[in-house]
């Protein structure tokens, strides 16, 4: 007889590894939106989607962009970096959001599947006579 529990192993294994790969890729990720967004490492590129906020920016503050506002911190990505803090904030969310979502569809496929068992299997998987 198959063990039960197999298929949540399997799962916790999935989870945590799609947890693990959200990990690894959400820093890159996020500095590669960013850069394509137009903030470089050289500067705002011009005619970029950048380049239009940061004119808004000015435009709103009258004639200069804000030291700690949106475009100032975009820009400060896209010239050095994230940072560690900036790169454990996004790993971490990276793990999340990626985990949780697998988690989600393991949740979905087993429930699908205890729905379309007989009454009888279930019994029987679940060790009831």
């Amino acid at each position: 007889m198959e063990d039960p529990k197999a298929g949540e192993r399997w799962g916790w294994k999935w989870i945590f590894g799609s947890a693990s790969v959200g990990a690894a890729a959400a820093p890159s990720a996020t500095v590669a939106a960013i850069h394509s967004l137009g903030f470089g490492s050289v500067g705002i590129l011009t005619k970029s989607t950048a380049a239009g906020m940061m004119s808004a920016e000015a435009l709103g503050s009258g004639g200069m962009v804000a030291a700690g506002s949106m475009v100032a911190k975009l820009q400060s990505i896209g010239a050095a970096g994230l940072g560690l803090g900036g790169t454990i904030t996004t790993a971490c969310s990276g793990a999340l959001l990626v985990g949780s979502t697998v988690c989600g569809c393991h949740w979905a496929y087993d429930w699908v599947q205890r729905k379309r068992m007989p009454k009888q299997t279930q019994e029987i998987s679940q060790g009831q006579p």
